[in-house]
């Protein structure tokens, strides 16, 4: 037998027609075509020509660089600290049984530059430079989210969406004075559990964002949320009660919270109390036949009809407190009659009524778990 024969036949792709290079490619998945970039100047041009466009591409903590092109699979460039040969992975994610998540495992001696290094590259190679962050104060250390939070300023890539866990005031206090980057909305996560009440310095103040989600285990502190200057505020507090809320309205009132703010929505454990809310806190009644009123927001434009108001003590700004209660679809909407019968309920009396329904007795005005105000 010929010596030859052992030897396993290859071809350089590189000889391929462009047709028929495309049809190559889809056979190769996007880890191959990462590594075939990189080998050379001319490889790296012909990959970004056979490349597909990622859909989503995200960078987190500690060390990863994900990109995504459907919502079936996603493929994670990880480098590590931990010496050893490169490995590859793949996850099903158990929420989703058609949803994959794909591993790439490789030695860096600095991974936190290294994937900086890798993200500049995915984003040149898979064409979109939307980048998406979740970072998580545990898992790194600070220089390294530093360097990462520079690395945007220094960079044109856009950041739609950033997720930041913490564990205490001081990681939200390093957070706002170090990340620069305006975005279009901040989730902000705490660790369960804790009983710790944060304690946040009275100058610390953002404009990056437009809208801020919170998500708060700890004690009640408003202090917090008069950080952000955005115009959307949601929460999930979890120790959050009625009077915490009757508090902060009267904080509204008196100016005491952040001017910006158009759209506030607290959800809570327990169940939401209007009455006990508002009292001490002045409202007026608005006749749905006759106030009606348009929102515009982000995502969608609709109206108000009628509703329940309080004004600043300075008369600057009006909030319609439970507003999706009365959001219909147009200014021509039919105006419901059960808004009609509580708004003349509620004119009768001159405060917000308990009405019986069969055997259940529940606030007017009633949204279980959520609070919202609207402000004008």
């Amino acid at each position: 037998m010929s010596s030859l024969a052992l030897v396993p036949y290859t071809f350089s792709l590189l000889k391929l027609p462009f047709i028929a290079l495309q049809n190559v490619s889809d056979c190769l998945n996007p880890f191959e075509i990462y590594h075939f970039s990189r080998i050379s100047k001319k490889t790296n041009k012909l990959a970004k020509t056979i490349s597909k466009k990622a859909t989503q591409i995200f960078l987190t903590s500690p060390f990863s660089a994900l990109i995504s092109f459907n919502k079936k699979e996603s493929w994670s460039f990880k480098p590590t600290i931990e010496p050893g040969p490169d490995s590859y992975t793949v996850h099903s994610d158990t929420s989703g049984p058609t949803r994959s998540r794909h591993g790439y495992g490789f030695f860096s001696k600095k991974p936190a530059s290294k994937v900086l290094k890798v993200l500049e590259w995915v984003i040149d190679l898979y064409k979109n430079s939307i980048v998406h962050l979740s970072f998580d104060s545990r898992s790194s250390n600070r220089q390294d989210l530093i360097s990462h939070f520079n690395w945007f300023i220094e960079n044109p890539s856009e950041v739609p969406f950033i997720s930041m866990k913490c564990s205490d005031a001081e990681d939200v206090q390093f957070f706002i004075e170090n990340y620069k980057k305006s975005s279009k909305k901040l989730n902000l996560l705490f660790d369960l559990g804790s009983e710790e009440e944060l304690e946040l310095p009275d100058n610390l103040e953002t404009n990056l964002f437009e809208e801020v989600e919170i998500h708060n285990s700890h004690p009640v502190n408003f202090d917090l949320y008069n950080i952000f200057r955005g115009s959307i505020i949601f929460s999930m507090e979890a120790k959050l009660t009625n009077q915490d809320l009757n508090t902060f309205l009267k904080n509204w009132q008196s100016g005491l919270t952040n001017s910006y703010w158009r759209n506030v929505c607290f959800n809570m454990i327990g169940q939401v109390n209007l009455i006990s809310i508002l009292d001490g806190v002045a409202a007026t009644y608005r006749d749905p036949r006759n106030v009606k009123r348009q929102i515009n927001m982000a995502t969608e434009s609709f109206w108000i009809f009628g509703g329940i108001d309080i004004q600043k003590q300075d008369g600057t700004a009006t909030a319609t407190v439970q507003w999706k209660k009365y959001k219909v679809e147009n200014e021509v909407s039919d105006v419901p009659i059960k808004l009609i019968r509580e708004y003349e309920r509620n004119q009768e009396s001159g405060e917000i009524q308990r009405h019986e329904e069969g055997e259940l007795t529940f606030e007017r005005f009633l949204e279980l778990h959520r609070f919202s105000m609207y402000i004008w």
